[in-house]
């Protein structure tokens, strides 16, 4: 991902896409493959963008996204996209929007998504971190034993650690 859209390597070749080839927006901030091969493309300012190989699918605000703002991208085992974005965080099965904030997340800013073996969902943001089981809502700052509040990167270990990366 790119400030002018996306480069794809096949070992050999380059092959670049932008706006004009589908892309919501020049600009792409993460990229995430789901368990189809689906391509999801997150972007600054134009929502998400699905790529199955052949067909370019945007979403934005006004399919029911949070924010056009995407800053990164999970998937759970039921094929659920979790999209982090400025203003909260989504969740989309294909067909519905589900959409979160404060009422569980500790900020609605979302940096990070990540999806641990048991199936918790982790979400880094600008003010701690949240972790949702399905049903329940933690939240973990500096105060809990982070090095500071601001989460840009989580991943899961094989271990069931989960790490957490900082700015």
């Amino acid at each position: 991902g790119t400030l002018n859209g996306v480069s794809k390597f096949d070992g050999v070749t380059w092959t670049s896409y932008t706006v004009d080839d589908g892309l919501a927006d020049s600009t792409i901030q993460v990229i995430a493959v789901d368990k189809s091969g689906t391509i999801w493309f997150g972007s600054r300012n134009g929502g998400v963008t699905s790529y199955d190989g052949t067909t370019w699918i945007t979403y934005t605000t006004k399919d029911g996204l949070m924010n056009n703002t995407v800053n990164a991208i999970a998937f759970d085992k039921a094929g659920h996209k979790w999209f982090g974005t400025d203003c909260g965080l989504s969740k989309f099965d294909d067909v519905n929007w589900v959409s979160f904030t404060q009422n569980g997340l500790i900020s609605d800013n979302v940096k990070s998504v990540a999806v641990d073996a048991k199936g918790n969902k982790w979400f880094g943001t600008r003010e701690g971190v949240s972790k949702f089981d399905g049903t329940n809502w933690s939240s973990y700052t500096k105060s809990d034993g982070l090095i500071t509040d601001e989460v840009t990167a989580i991943a899961s270990d094989s271990h069931g650690y989960i790490w957490f990366g900082t700015p």
